[in-house]
């Protein structure tokens, strides 16, 4: 691991073949950038915070972070401005919040490099209060604007009888709204620097996997879909917002209770692919069975 000054911030950087991640050491736990070779960050910087820190306020600086659901406040947005520990050896390094004064909830998020351009992330939720806690890991990842958002439906069955997936909108969307549409495999959530308006849509998805592809490099990352659990926002695993200046893609681990001591830990595997659009990344992938 190195270190870098990367939009104002000192940031670790992490390498997987010829791809890389950057770490924020003074804020966090963030990753702040993804770089598929030589690509242009595959992440959205909020401009208005570039290599902000300190203060006691949440804001949005952009890039991976690790929040809890459901959503609620002010549980979520609890500030991530100041410096984080950070726990390295061989095969991973652990970037640590600590325990948030507000929630009594312990976050870090460990990064191992994996063979052939890719990283598995780690994102560990502690209960360090005195009473039980009902939660789940929200990893929620900031993409830069003008790309397209990818998540796959069930493959059809002729003589199914009952229904195999569902999707949930939030109160904010038309269901009518421009940039969302289907081929009837995968569900497409275009980012629009142009549309003002928020929106957000959920799924219940075994497949695990939610992507992003802009410029012509895709971003894809895949979590493990736990059968017969219980997930948040009506048994959601994967989600996309979207406004007009950013598109997050973000999966969700089961609603998990967790008595004082105890802890979770939500992966994601993360993958890059560059020269590829998003109906042939949706064809390589294709629908769940």
């Amino acid at each position: 691991m190195k270190t870098i000054q990367y939009c104002g911030w000192k940031c670790a950087e992490l390498a997987s073949g010829n791809n890389r991640l950057l770490v924020t050491l003074e804020i966090g736990p963030r990753i702040i950038g993804a770089f598929c070779g030589d690509s242009e960050n595959l992440f959205f910087v909020n401009p208005d915070y570039k290599g902000k820190k300190n203060g006691d306020i949440w804001v949005n600086y952009g890039g991976h972070r690790l929040w809890i659901a459901p959503e609620s406040l002010p549980r979520c947005r609890c500030a991530d401005n100041h410096p984080v520990d950070v726990i390295e050896n061989n095969e991973f390094s652990e970037f640590i919040r600590g325990r948030e004064e507000s929630t009594g909830v312990f976050k870090s998020i460990i990064i191992n490099p994996l063979p052939d351009g890719c990283f598995k992330l780690s994102h560990i939720l502690r209960n360090d209060t005195l009473w039980p806690l009902d939660l789940s890991a929200w990893a929620i990842t900031v993409m830069a604007p003008g790309g397209t958002a990818v998540m796959p439906l069930p493959a059809s069955d002729p003589e199914g009888l009952l229904p195999n997936t569902f999707m949930a909108f939030w109160p904010y969307c038309r269901i009518n709204d421009r940039r969302f549409y289907s081929d009837g495999n995968i569900v497409y959530i275009r980012q629009d620097k142009e549309t003002v308006n928020f929106f957000k849509i959920g799924m219940q998805s075994p497949a695990g996997w939610i992507a992003y592809i802009n410029n012509g490099f895709g971003f894809l990352k895949k979590s493990e879909f736990h059968t017969g659990s219980f997930y948040p926002d009506n048994g959601c695993n994967l989600e996309c917002f979207t406004r007009s200046t950013m598109l997050e893609i973000e999966t969700l681990g089961p609603l998990t209770r967790l008595q004082p001591g105890e802890s979770l830990q939500h992966d994601e595997n993360i993958s890059f692919f560059p020269d590829i659009d998003a109906q042939s990344l949706a064809k390589k992938f294709g629908a769940w069975k």
